[in-house]
């Protein structure tokens, strides 16, 4: 391999490296979206009105409580805002649905129980954690560090097998997981700093 090839590599697998170390930090994702929630708490608390549902309408419930989420994080609220918005709220349940499940399997639930209950603040905290969910980057720095080249692959998983001990195979075989133990020992030194 010439001199500017190898160069070139350990670029890409630097620039891949600190992409994944800023991705697994403690708070990563919540960083990237404190100041949109910041920003949606108060607005969704005010503009929300709870009302009592019965079972039969909760899925409409659900989906316009999604609608005026969604409105209030992307600043589509007032007359000239709704222009922008997709007329059927089930496109923005449907999201939020989604969204929600990457949080886990109960969230939804539990997102239905706040509105049935009329419990705003539980419902804008699981929205909240839903859409925090979403913005992890880690998944997405997953994916392209498996969609590259075979070399440049391994050298990345070569350096966080360095970080979690040297075991190169556990990293190939389950980036994923890789990623998981590297943000809890990030987690545990961040804990144990002081």
């Amino acid at each position: 391999m010439s001199e500017t090839a190898t160069k070139t590599l350990e670029g890409e697998v630097q620039k891949l490296f600190s992409q994944f170390q800023s991705a697994v930090k403690p708070n990563g994702s919540f960083d990237s979206v404190k100041k949109d929630l910041d920003r949606i708490g108060p607005a969704f608390q005010s503009m929300y009105k709870p009302k009592k549902v019965d079972d039969a309408k909760l899925e409409d419930a659900f989906n316009d409580a999604s609608k005026l989420y969604f409105s209030i994080l992307y600043n589509l609220t007032g007359e000239e805002g709704k222009k922008h918005l997709a007329d059927g709220p089930e496109l923005y349940g449907n999201l939020l649905r989604d969204w929600l499940g990457k949080v886990s399997e109960e969230a939804y639930g539990e997102a239905r129980a706040a509105i049935k209950r009329g419990d705003t603040t539980e419902l804008l905290n699981m929205f909240n954690k839903a859409y925090q969910a979403q913005a992890n980057k880690l998944s997405s720095v997953v994916s392209k560090i498996q969609q590259q080249k075979s070399e440049t692959q391994l050298n990345v998983y070569k350096a966080i097998a360095e970080k979690l001990g040297g075991n190169l195979a556990r990293v190939v075989g389950n980036p994923a997981a890789a990623a998981r133990a590297y943000a809890q020992l990030l987690a545990t030194q961040e804990a144990y700093k002081n």
